[in-house]
């Protein structure tokens, strides 16, 4: 009898550590997920802004000289 229950315990064990460690890579990936995401933002940022800087204006009178 005793080792039923123990079997039957090692069994309900071993399922909630799988069932555990299956919403612990479903978080894990999508954290993942957030920081790609978030990576491509900012890059995509950056590209915007050095897109959008406008290159010095030449000074008119330091041509005349």
């Amino acid at each position: 009898m005793d080792n039923k229950l123990d079997s039957l315990l090692l069994v309900v064990l071993f399922i909630t550590t799988m069932t555990f460690l299956r919403e612990e890579k479903i978080l894990i990936n999508q954290l993942n997920d957030s920081l790609y995401q978030a990576k491509t933002a900012i890059i995509q940022q950056q590209k915007n802004h050095q897109e959008n800087e406008q290159p010095p204006v030449p000074d008119k009178n330091a041509g005349s000289r």
